[in-house]
């Protein structure tokens, strides 16, 4: 049986869904391998002074680089593997996935990082997700009314 191709919307939420794997696996492989050659050991004072609850348990960049992979790579792996898939529920996925990375950036331009380019990059990115995923949702819903 031939697959149908993607549509547009569909396309786009794949290519958002496996960057922001493919970044999440490469930040917690960094974090976990080398933190202090890409000079990120200066940020587990920021945690840890700016999130005092959680802070306290960042001795190291292990379990930020669990939390990167678990809380943003493997939702947009799933999101990836369903648009794949054909999936229906890939939109409502690719939809999660951005308010997730967005919760994650927000949390990180208000509290832990201030601003910088890397994570407004990534709060427009999460926008975007999120924006392609209502509209695929909404697309999907017109062209099953009008079936």
């Amino acid at each position: 049986m031939a697959r149908t191709r993607l549509v547009p919307l569909a396309r786009w939420a794949l290519f958002f869904m496996l960057f922001n794997f493919i970044g999440a696996l490469g930040g917690a492989l960094m974090m976990w391998i080398a933190p202090d050659t890409f000079g990120m050991i200066p940020l587990l004072a920021l945690i840890q002074q700016n999130l005092p609850l959680l802070g306290q348990y960042f001795h190291s960049f292990a379990w930020p680089g669990v939390c990167l992979l678990v809380l943003i790579g493997l939702p947009h792996l799933s999101g990836a593997a369903l648009t794949m898939s054909r999936s229906s529920m890939a939109p409502m996925q690719v939809v999660s996935s951005g308010l997730i990375l967005l919760a994650w950036i927000v949390l990180q331009l208000m509290v832990v990082f201030g601003p910088n380019p890397m994570s407004v990059g990534y709060l427009v990115i999460a926008l975007i997700e999120i924006t392609i995923g209502v509209l695929w949702s909404v697309r999907n819903r017109k062209q099953r009314a009008a079936e």
